[in-house]
């Protein structure tokens, strides 16, 4: 039987404010396009629409985001 136990949590930058799409993007290593798609379906990071056409991403909600996707492999 194999026992895998995840390390700790990889500390990430927290990012204060709020980001632009662009900074966003860049940040997650996406395209504006696709966190663009990702807000039209409803999945991706949390965002602000800020009522004057601008989108913005809380920065500590990004750092959340990505840690949620770290996916850790059992070493042989």
């Amino acid at each position: 039987m194999n026992s895998f136990t995840a390390p700790p949590p990889i500390p990430l930058p927290v990012l204060s404010g709020h980001l632009t799409r662009e900074e966003a993007a860049a940040y997650l290593g996406r395209s504006v396009g696709t966190l663009g798609n990702w807000a039209a379906a409803g999945v991706g990071p949390p965002y602000v629409y800020s009522g004057n056409g601008r989108v913005l991403y809380p920065g500590a909600a990004l750092a959340e985001y990505l840690q949620a996707w770290l996916v850790y492999s059992p070493r042989s």
